[in-house]
């Protein structure tokens, strides 16, 4: 991942209807300094997906969708919505493990003061962009009260398990249905720069943005923590790139070797489980074809586990990482 500036802010107004019952209001923008993402070509199959899908905010713009009455669409609008769903898209199917998520939110709203309030994840497979059916049985818990929203901040959640995905498609789901009466939302790239993997769940019903909104295209900020997964050795990659740790777990020097699948700006951030950033590294510009390596003297870093990120065109491929 990349350090990351807040560089203006701006507003602007969105008037979108669903089913005449909800209103989006004014939405607020805020653009940070991520590259803006180069697409494949349709005929490109290598890789996690032929267009890099989902591409979060292409062009370095966050947004949050607020309606008029303070809640947010990416959230919960009283009893109106009871989950919100990022797909992910893969050329072919493979075998991966995810083992967590992380996520920026926003419009952090608490009315009920319960101490177990709480939004639930899990992982779902995704025929047609819809999220349909449940794989495994594993979710991860993440309290309201500790969910940060400050911008761009991390927000951690673990699976006790991998989950393991043996499909073309899936979706990491999100519900709303023990956050009580408070309201949450999640940050978004701008309309028209998603491909309709975002889905919401109305009462029983599960369907795409674009679908409800007749327009409103995006991705939302939810990115999946995959296991031991286009690693170097491997010969596909995670939507652009592909990682190894060389020694995990590790002690003392934190090694990283890293390829990219197109051109582009590389940034590395270690981050701790509950989200805060250890370090960041900027790679600068790298080519395809070659492997990168990253050392960094770790030695006063406490033990446990840590997260690491790899961002390059917009993507991210974040993995576990053990210091001892």
């Amino acid at each position: 991942m990349k350090k990351i500036y807040v560089l203006i802010a701006m507003l602007l107004v969105t008037s979108v209807t669903f089913a005449q019952m909800f209103q989006v209001g004014t939405s607020s923008s805020r653009k940070f300094n991520h590259e803006i993402a180069t697409m494949k070509t349709p005929t490109d199959t290598t890789g996690f997906s032929a267009n890099y899908y989902p591409q979060f905010a292409a062009g370095g713009q966050c947004v949050t969708y607020s309606d008029n009455s303070g809640g947010y669409v990416y959230g919960v609008n009283g009893n109106a919505f009871g989950a919100v769903a990022q797909g992910y898209t893969m050329t072919t199917p493979a075998n991966i493990q995810v083992e967590g998520v992380i996520a920026w939110f926003c419009g952090k709203k608490s009315i009920s003061n319960d101490a177990t309030s709480k939004l639930t994840f899990s992982i779902f497979n995704k025929p047609d962009s819809i999220p349909t059916t449940q794989i495994g049985t594993v979710t991860a818990d993440m309290l309201f009260s500790a969910c940060d929203t400050n911008f761009l901040a991390f927000n951690c959640v673990n699976f006790a398990s991998p989950i393991q995905v043996n499909a073309v498609d899936f979706s990491v789901v999100c519900s709303f249905a023990n956050i009580k009466t408070d309201t949450i939302g999640f940050l978004s790239d701008q309309d028209g720069e998603g491909y309709g993997f975002t889905a919401l769940k109305y009462q029983t019903t599960w369907m795409t943005y674009k679908k409800a909104y007749g327009g409103l295209l995006t991705n939302i900020s939810i990115f999946a923590v995959v296991g031991p997964f286009a690693g170097i050795a491997d010969n596909y990659f995670f939507e652009g790139s592909k990682m190894t740790f060389n020694q995990n777990p590790t002690r003392d020097n934190l090694s990283v070797s890293y390829a990219v699948e197109k051109d582009s700006k590389v940034s590395f951030q270690l981050l701790s489980m509950n989200g805060k950033v250890v370090f960041t590294q900027d790679e600068g510009y790298k080519t395809t074809g070659n492997v990168y390596t990253i050392n960094k003297n770790i030695s006063g870093l406490a033990a446990g586990t840590y997260l690491g990120s790899l961002e390059c065109n917009g993507h991210r491929l974040i993995k576990k990482v053990v210091v001892e």
